[in-house]
């Protein structure tokens, strides 16, 4: 969004949300994902499992899985400081 966009949102009392999640902050996370699809198909699996239909649920309740990919190494760990350092803060 432009700057102006952003005030004319905030003067009709919009809002801006962010979203931080670590695919949209690090290439080489992204790269590990797309170099190993299962990974995607297993937390996605997962996360219906858990989840269902509710449409509303799979964003909390999938981080645990991607947190256990990347413990175990499968992905890798992305700091929080990726998001200062982000083009969105820029």
């Amino acid at each position: 969004m432009t700057d102006q966009m952003i005030k004319d949102l905030a003067a009709k009392g919009g809002v801006v949300q962010i979203n931080y999640h670590v695919g949209f902050l690090s290439q080489e996370f992204r790269d590990a994902e797309k170099a190993d699809p299962e990974i995607n198909k297993a937390i996605s699996a997962e996360v219906t499992k858990r989840c269902g239909e509710n449409e509303g649920l799979p964003a909390h309740r999938g981080r645990p899985d991607t947190r256990e990919y990347v413990e175990q190494g499968k992905l890798p760990r992305v700091d929080f400081s990726k998001i200062s350092n982000t083009s969105i803060m820029r």
